[in-house]
């Protein structure tokens, strides 16, 4: 019987490489922290990567939702907070909150979640995650998401013409120590293109769905579509160029003024 916590945080001061030109703190490096911790949660509880002599196992991000009211600033003091809250077919689901301590007042300023596959090691093929976890002291779901930005596919966005970035080629520091891409490094270069074409501001609701891997030597261009009328969106997409595979899809609805 596993006896790790069911909670976990972890305690972050935003480092001036951590943050956008305007001090806040860059999406990307927010993933990394949320990765972070889910990583070293899942150790705490025997379930990662490390725990298993055979390597039977690795964690694989499938989809990531994320709502932020407020973006630290540099030198701001945040704790991140996650918990496993259970599990849907293939997908093993995590939760995290994001705790701003600004003047030594505790305020959720935003909350996360996300949906990882338990993939086979020697397969390369997912596994049910249920028995795996079975263990675990789970927590009620606190996400609520916005329409939209619930853990349903992000949809192929056809109404409008994209605008296209690259080709471009994987380059060493994209890659992760399984020899794929980062999940990080797929937002950078979403951002990439979205600040190319105008259009990138930090948002407020963000989905993005990991559909296919990218390994090193790969080429890849990445689709920016603005939105129009009623919908405040942009959606973004990374293809392989070998077989026109979309490797990424996203969603991000535009921060309102004022909130960053």
């Amino acid at each position: 019987m596993n006896v790790g916590p069911p909670h976990f945080q972890e305690r972050y001061r935003v480092r001036s490489y951590e943050v956008e030109p305007d001090a806040s703190l860059r999406l990307v490096s927010l993933v990394r922290m949320l990765q972070e911790v889910a990583w070293q949660h899942a150790s705490l509880l025997g379930k990662g990567f490390a725990e298993r002599e055979d390597g039977a196992y690795f964690w694989v991000l499938s989809r990531l939702r994320l709502r932020i009211d407020r973006y630290p600033r540099w030198g701001d003091e945040i704790v991140i907070r996650t918990y496993p809250v259970g599990t849907e077919k293939l997908l093993a689901l995590r939760e995290f909150e994001i705790v701003d301590e600004l003047d030594g007042a505790p305020a959720v300023i935003g909350r996360a979640t996300t949906a990882w596959l338990i993939v086979d090691g020697g397969s390369g093929r997912p596994v049910r995650p249920a028995p795996i976890v079975s263990d675990l002291q789970l927590t009620p779901s606190r996400y609520d998401a916005r329409p939209g930005f619930g853990l349903e596919r992000v949809d192929e966005h056809t109404g409008h013409s994209a605008q296209l970035d690259g080709p471009y080629r994987v380059r060493h520091r994209d890659i992760d120590q399984y020899g794929h891409v980062n999940n990080a490094s797929y937002l950078e270069w979403m951002v990439d293109a979205m600040s190319d074409h105008d259009v990138w501001q930090p948002p407020s609701d963000l989905a993005v769905d990991f559909l296919s891997e990218t390994l090193p030597g790969d080429s890849y261009v990445v689709s920016v579509t603005a939105a129009t009328g009623s919908d405040d969106s942009v959606y973004t997409e990374v293809r392989r160029v070998s077989d026109d595979r979309v490797a990424v899809r996203a969603r991000l609805r535009v921060a309102p003024a004022g909130s960053r």
